[in-house]
């Protein structure tokens, strides 16, 4: 009997439901927002994040915690994920980097990008199409890259490098 009322306690049990981060990273000696994606019925959630030199706590704010990343702290990917007292959620990557990022501005116009960054955007609706203007000095050279999918997001993200003239 007491297996069968674990076992139905275990099925309603209602853990939340992470499903993105945005911004999904930070560099090295910053703190920054996050804007979690999913199902969180209470809160405040736990948070957990792994590897020494971050730390991610929830804000007042239902749906976002703050993450503070020690400027010694080792650059790439780490886990996060969120937890309560039904469970926990599956974990999201969290990038740790050391140049400088930006948020996507929305517009028109290409969003200029000045030097080394790196540029946290997400698609608010189908067929968008985010453009940047990258001024490169002559020997510099452009790396670019979408982590979308490497991140967990379910879009087949394209990259196209064109001249200012379009070429």
């Amino acid at each position: 009997m007491t297996r069968i009322i674990s076992a139905l306690l275990l099925a309603l049990a209602a853990p939340p439901a992470l499903t993105h981060l945005y911004p999904a990273g930070a560099r090295q000696g910053t703190t920054v927002s996050v804007a979690l994606g999913g199902t969180f019925e209470r809160w405040p959630v736990g948070v957990w994040l792994e590897g020494a030199g971050v730390e991610a706590k929830a804000e007042k704010a239902k749906g976002r915690v703050t993450v503070t990343v020690a400027a010694d702290a080792v650059p790439g990917p780490r886990w996060l994920r969120v937890h309560d007292a039904q469970g926990a959620s599956v974990p999201r990557r969290f990038i740790v980097g050391t140049v400088p990022e930006v948020m996507e501005k929305e517009g028109k116009d290409p969003m200029t990008v000045e030097g080394d960054a790196v540029v946290n955007g997400r698609l608010a609706k189908a067929g968008e199409v985010d453009r940047f203007a990258v001024k490169l000095a002559k020997g510099r050279t452009l790396v670019a890259s979408v982590m979308a999918h490497r991140l967990g997001s379910p879009m087949d993200g394209v990259l196209q490098v064109a001249s200012a003239k379009g070429f």
